[in-house]
């Protein structure tokens, strides 16, 4: 069973950073106002809120298209896979980085799926032969299995089926919202 991610959500997240850029000057004209008021001489109670609202607003939008433009990235060659002794994941991460793992099922500690995201995690002992890279580590033992770009039923699918092929001595948990 192999999955590969939609665009869609990558695009809606580039909607959303393109919306905080264009916000910043919106911002900066709502502060500028406020200067135009106080110099104007009107009271300080008309112009302070919107030199408030202005800054506050410019730095707001500004710190969120940051963090949106380091999630954005190409989703070409991400993938979840299940193999017949394993699963291969490749997703996104940020900055241009991407996080991998290739996960043999024999080895997983614990299964926990979130309630309300829809992703999962898996983990995996320090010295076995399964292996979790993400952005400039070498090794990890936890893995998010995140649901961006796929379809809800899918995750399920994959879910269900990782499951299903866990030694009996792998815990699972599963909260509820």
């Amino acid at each position: 069973m192999r999955l590969e991610p939609s665009d869609k959500p990558m695009y809606h997240r580039m909607d959303q950073r393109d919306r905080a850029l264009i916000m910043i000057p919106v911002f900066g004209i709502a502060a500028s106002l406020g200067l135009f008021f106080l110099a104007a001489r009107f009271p300080a109670i008309i112009g302070g809120p919107f030199i408030g609202l202005g800054v506050c607003g410019m730095f707001g939008s500004a710190i969120r298209y940051w963090k949106l433009k380091q999630l954005i990235m190409p989703l070409s060659g991400c993938c979840l896979e299940i193999q017949t002794s394993c699963f291969v994941a490749r997703q996104p991460w940020k900055k241009e980085h991407y996080e991998q793992c290739r996960i043999y099922f024999k080895e997983v500690q614990a299964l926990i799926r979130e309630a309300k995201a829809g992703g999962f995690y898996l983990q995996i002992p320090e010295g076995g032969e399964s292996e979790i890279r993400g952005s400039g580590e070498n090794r990890r033992c936890l893995f998010y299995v995140s649901p961006f770009g796929y379809p809800e039923e899918k995750m399920q699918a994959v879910y269900q089926t990782i499951k299903e092929r866990l030694p009996e001595t792998a815990e699972i948990y599963e909260y509820e919202t």
